[in-house]
C-alpha cells in the first residue's frame, strides 16, 4: 500500500507527542491521515484489527477512516512527532510513498524543528506548513530501499534464509533482523523476486529435505527438525503439498550410497542474485508450492 499525491493534500496539524506512563493510543476512527515519526520508546496499536508496533527510526502512516485501537504498552512510553493531513489517495501498488518504513533522523529533524518554530512563533501559514509536509514525504521516499539499496537488501534477506532455513524464520523476525516493517519487507521481496518470502523459505526447506531423504538414513522426524520443523506432522503436510508425494515414498533405493552435494552447494557461494527475476524456488525435483499459500513464514 502506498500514498499517492494525485489529489490535493493539506497539513492540518503537527506536533510532538509523548505518552505518560500507562497511557495508550486513542481508540478511534479518525477523519485525517496521520504520519507518525517514532523518536523513542515503543508504540503499539491495532489498525483494522492488525497490530502495529513502531520503534525509533520507523515511520507509519495511519489511513483516515480506519478503526485504530489502543494497546497497553509495557515498554518505555513512546515519543513521536505526528503530522495530521488530509487528501492524497492510497493504492495497492504503483508510484508513491510506502505506508511504513525507516527514516534518517538527521535528514528529517531540521524540517520538524522548522514546523515547531513556525507554530511557536505564530508565523505558520498553510503554504509554509504544506511545503514542510512535502519535504518530509520527499525525504521518506528518497530514503526508501527502492531509491537506494533494494537489490543489496533483498540479496541479504535471501542469503539469510538460505543460511538460517533450519531456524524459526518469521516475517517479524526478518523485520527485526533487517530493520524494516515486515509487511514492507515482504512486499519488496515479492516485487523484486516474483515470489513471496514464505514460498521461498518453503522451497529451500523442501529441497534440502528431499536431498536428505534420498541420500541419508535419517529418520523423517530428524529430517523435519533439520529443516526447521518442530512438528513432524506439519513437515509431512508441507512436504506432500510441495512435492506431490509423501516423504517416505521418496526414500533412497536399497543399497544406494550417499552422493552429491546439498542443494545449492554446487553454486558459487557469493553468487549475486540481485538481478534475478522470476520464481526463485529452488530448482530441484519437487514442484513449487501453491501460489495461493499465505505469505507467513
Amino acid at each position: 500500500m502506498v500514498l499517492q499525491t494525485d489529489s490535493v493534500m493539506r497539513l492540518c496539524h503537527a506536533a510532538m507527542k509523548q505518552f505518560a506512563p500507562g497511557e495508550v493510543h486513542t481508540t478511534r476512527i479518525y477523519g485525517y491521515s496521520v504520519l507518525i515519526l517514532m523518536m523513542r520508546g515503543v508504540l503499539r496499536f491495532r489498525e483494522n484489527r492488525q497490530t502495529v508496533e513502531l520503534h525509533p527510526g520507523e515511520y507509519y502512516i495511519q489511513r483516515d477512516g480506519l478503526l485504530q485501537e489502543g494497546v497497553p504498552i509495557a515498554d518505555t512510553p513512546p515519543v513521536y512527532f505526528y503530522v495530521e493531513f488530509y487528501g492524497g489517495s492510497y493504492a495497492g501498488e504503483g508510484p508513491g510513498l510506502a505506508l511504513s518504513g525507516r527514516y534518517e533522523m538527521k535528514q528529517i529533524q531540521p524540517i520538524l524543528q522548522a514546523i515547531s518554530s513556525a507554530y511557536s512563533r505564530h508565523t505558520a501559514n498553510q503554504f509554509l506548513l504544506n511545503s514542510h509536509m512535502f519535504r518530509i514525504f520527499s525525504e521518506l521516499m528518497q530514503s526508501a530501499p527502492e531509491y537506494s539499496n533494494t537489490p543489496e537488501l533483498l540479496s541479504m534477506v535471501r542469503r539469510y534464509i538460505d543460511a538460517e532455513y533450519a531456524t524459526p524464520i518469521t516475517l517479524p523476525a526478518l523485520s527485526r533482523q533487517f530493520g524494516y516493517q515486515h509487511d514492507y519487507l515482504a512486499r519488496l521481496f515479492r516485487r523484486h523476486y516474483h515470489i513471496s518470502v514464505y514460498r521461498y523459505l518453503t522451497s529451500v526447506r523442501m529441497e534440502h529435505a528431499d536431498w536428505l531423504i534420498q541420500n541419508t538414513d535419517l529418520k523423517i522426524s530428524d529430517i523435519a527438525a533439520a529443516v526447521g520443523y518442530r512438528d513432524p506432522s506439519a513437515f509431512y503436510r508441507a512436504f506432500e503439498k510441495y512435492c506431490g508425494t509423501p516423504p517416505r515414498s521418496r526414500g533412497k533405493p536399497a543399497g544406494a550410497h550417499v552422493h552429491g552435494a546439498l542443494p545449492g552447494e554446487d553454486e558459487e557461494p557469493n553468487r549475486d542474485v540481485s538481478g534475478t527475476t522470476g520464481d526463485l524456488a529452488a530448482g530441484g525435483v519437487c514442484r513449487p508450492p501453491d501460489e495461493n499459500q499465505s505469505d507467513q513464514p
